[in-house]
């Protein structure tokens, strides 16, 4: 398929001086608006506990400033695929990044000519930078979870000397939450787990940041936040938009993948299984632990040159890896799954790594999805070996299946017996698998342009279970 790659992006500059002035320019539309023309982006999409990047090599004419003027900018990128006649405009559905200036730069190269290069961060890096939180910022059990993001937002900024007093730099994310199956009339003290109501307030570490305590206060329901553009989003779980039907990637003769890798790590460190689970229709969140503290098969971090202590009864979070599996009501059946997760986890643990140019593809139920969509956490199918698994099936016997992968596919007849036997247990595990990380790198030209995407993915055993079921 031909693609016509096209990307567009508009700095928000405030004019030079002192950041509180800046910051009050960006509020009352006193910025300057900059339309600029984009040679190449390189973006990297991070899981929801840190910031996305984009790194921009614009037209000089269009940002060929002194940088200092550019200091403090923001940005809006737009990317996406030209019709045939070439047509395209920047929208909100293909609205890539939103964010804040971290680097701008301008040189000039014999070679090259005069370049500038622009670095943003998204809006998580606001509340990543804000460490050592300060107490009055912090969230009360009867707070909604837009009261909390709210009083949160007020406590991000720079401390102002002569108020004694921080000074928002997110006031304008304020109102900027939404909320996925999950009531605004929720409070923290209300649908939090047991655990967390008998401590009577938020519980926070030193020197937490201002993310680190609004995810601790979305983790105590059960929930996921994280960044979307100019919004910060509040669900049950990171694949939201592409769980049930997610796009397709397959290798092999008309597939879509180049570059592909994978692997399984048994070195893990033995962490337990934390689940959460909640429930919208009563505004309450279920948490299964296995094993529970004071197992052996958990590994309890000690600081060194300490005597080891008697293992702890209560739950220590560094102890386990907690995720959310919505949908559960049945306290019973959590715990069930929480153990089936750990027993499944470390020996079905895979990671892969691919490489795509397609910008459109399908998804299982053949609709059409645009590839630069793609977030961390959201839900992909990765088809590797599906012919060999087609074929196998319809062979019922082992021997049959070894005549065929030894004469028709070349393997060697031990692994060939290997995948044989195995054939039965491994047919029912998932091909979905989850974005952990995802980078595309853009260019375009007067002649046309490119588009290469690089996908990290990991299964996630835990949340959608270990077989097709």
């Amino acid at each position: 398929m031909i693609y016509r790659p096209m990307h567009y992006a508009e700095l928000t500059v405030p004019l030079f001086g002192a950041t509180a002035a800046k910051q009050e320019q960006m509020r009352d539309d006193g910025a300057i608006d900059v339309p600029i023309r984009v040679h190449t982006a390189s973006l990297t999409r991070n899981d929801h506990n840190h910031a996305d990047e984009l790194k921009l090599s614009v037209e000089y004419r269009d940002a060929g400033v002194d940088p200092r003027q550019l200091t403090s900018s923001r940005v809006r990128y737009w990317a996406g695929n030209a019709a045939e006649d070439g047509s395209w405009a920047p929208t909100r559905d293909n609205l890539r990044f939103v964010g804040i200036q971290s680097h701008s730069g301008r040189a000039a190269d014999e070679g090259t000519g005069l370049t500038v290069s622009l670095d943003f961060i998204d809006y998580t890096s606001f509340f990543l930078r804000q460490k050592n939180f300060p107490a009055e910022g912090i969230p009360s059990l009867s707070d909604t979870l837009e009261d909390a993001w709210r009083k949160i937002c007020d406590h991000v900024g720079y401390f102002d000397v002569a108020s004694q007093k921080i000074v928002s730099s997110v006031a304008d994310l304020r109102d900027s939450i939404r909320l996925e199956d999950v009531s605004p009339a929720t409070t923290l003290g209300d649908g939090a787990a047991a655990r967390f109501r008998k401590l009577g307030k938020v519980q926070i570490k030193p020197g937490c940041d201002a993310w680190g305590v609004w995810s601790h206060c979305c983790g105590m329901l059960g929930l996921i936040t994280f960044m979307f553009l100019d919004e910060v989003i509040v669900t049950t779980a990171t694949d939201l938009y592409t769980v049930g039907d997610p796009p397709v990637f397959t290798l092999g003769p008309g597939g879509n993948i180049n570059g592909w890798a994978e692997s399984t790590d048994t070195n893990r460190e033995h962490k337990g299984i934390g689940l959460t689970s909640f429930d919208p229709l009563t505004n309450t969140t279920l948490e299964a632990f296995y094993p529970l503290p004071g197992d052996s098969r958990l590994v309890a971090k000690r600081p060194q040159g300490k005597k080891k202590r008697s293992a702890p009864t209560t739950i220590q979070s560094e102890n386990y890896e907690f995720f959310s599996d919505p949908g559960i009501t049945d306290q019973d059946a959590l715990e069930r799954k929480a153990q089936r997760v750990f027993e499944e986890y470390s020996r079905q643990t895979l990671e892969g790594q691919f490489k795509t140019g397609e910008l459109e593809l399908q998804t299982l139920a053949k609709r059409r999805f645009e590839t630069l969509a793609l977030q961390a956490g959201d839900a992909i199918r990765v088809e590797v070996d599906n012919a060999d698994r087609l074929a196998l099936a319809e062979r019922p016997s082992v021997q049959e299946r070894i005549d065929y992968l030894v004469g028709a596919r070349s393997y060697t007849p031990q692994i060939a017996e290997l995948i044989a036997k195995n054939f039965d247990s491994m047919k029912g595990l998932s091909q979905t698998f989850h974005v952990r990380t995802l980078g595309w790198h853009l260019e375009t030209s007067p002649d046309g342009g490119t588009c290469e995407i690089t996908i990290i993915f990991v299964n996630l055993i835990d949340v959608l279970g270990s077989t097709e079921e």
